[in-house]
């Protein structure tokens, strides 16, 4: 990097430190008002409010919000050692995905009255935050080009294949005969974007066929109506017929007073639907 170029990225990551003492002013806020809140209920319709928020999860909610806190400012340093190290940018990459999590976990448990008002001062902060980070990455990050004729399915070993995005060529999902870490058995596993799972060994006898000939929805199909997977292949668009990673099939989170409720996912045409529940 040139000096030229490092000036104007250090005034840069100023703006960006601006912001991370911002999202601690709002984190600080989110504590204190944890602390001494009652915890609010729903009634007829109504918000009323209730006894007071039980210590336990009174102190999930205050480790949420500093989670989001301090997964931001880690992603705010690895930024910053980028123009004095050269480090990569991976890590950063992967604690801003991180954040996004944690921050509708946390926006899920901030629903009403003065808790709504924070909720707004902490959509805001980070939303722009989002926007810094993800502006320094189109930068510096390296836009690779797809590699041409990105196939449906590859085919590793007979005991193991692998799916790739249909835009970029990463590995979206991975099904490969192996011990299976829970039972110690082997089994057919499941590595998709959201999630990894078992799906017996006997389904390899169907699945790996089928992959053998390319035909990844009858995978997805099959997966779904014999109960393995509830809603297929995860990486899976049943309206384009192809596979996306996680950067091309944005996933969206949501959550329900601090617990995971489900996700979905939109491909790059547009096309939505609900991959994990």
């Amino acid at each position: 990097m040139e000096e030229k170029e490092k000036l104007e990225f250090q005034e840069r990551l100023n703006r960006t430190w601006g912001l991370i003492k911002e999202l601690e002013l709002v984190k600080d806020r989110i504590i204190a008002f944890w602390e001494k809140a009652e915890r609010p209920r729903r009634r007829f319709g109504f918000w009323t409010r209730s006894r007071a928020l039980d210590p336990v999860a009174r102190d999930l909610m205050i480790s949420d919000v500093k989670e989001l806190y301090y997964s931001l400012l880690a992603a705010y340093e690895m930024l910053a050692n980028f123009a004095e190290k050269g480090t990569s940018l991976d890590s950063c990459r992967y604690l801003l995905n991180r954040s996004q999590s944690l921050f509708g976990q946390c926006a899920s448990e901030l629903t009403s009255g003065p808790a709504a008002e924070l909720r707004a001062s902490l959509q805001d902060v980070v939303d722009r935050c989002f926007k810094a980070f993800s502006e320094e990455l189109k930068r510096f990050v390296p836009i690779k080009e797809p590699p041409a004729n990105i196939p449906a399915v590859i085919k590793v070993s007979d005991r193991e294949y692998h799916l790739p995005c249909r835009v970029c060529g990463q590995i979206a999902v991975v099904l490969k005969i192996d011990v299976y870490k829970w039972t110690r058995e082997p089994a057919l596993i499941f590595s998709g974007i959201t999630f990894s799972t078992s799906l017996g060994l006997a389904s390899a006898e169907t699945i790996f066929p089928l992959l053998d000939q390319n035909r990844v929805a009858d995978v997805h199909e099959f997966t779904r109506t014999h109960n393995l997977l509830e809603y297929g292949l995860d990486a899976f668009c049943p309206e384009c017929d192809r596979v996306y990673c996680g950067d091309h099939y944005r996933v969206e989170e949501e959550w329900d007073e601090g617990f995971y409720d489900c996700a979905y996912a939109t491909c790059p045409q547009g096309h939505r639907r609900l991959i994990n529940d």
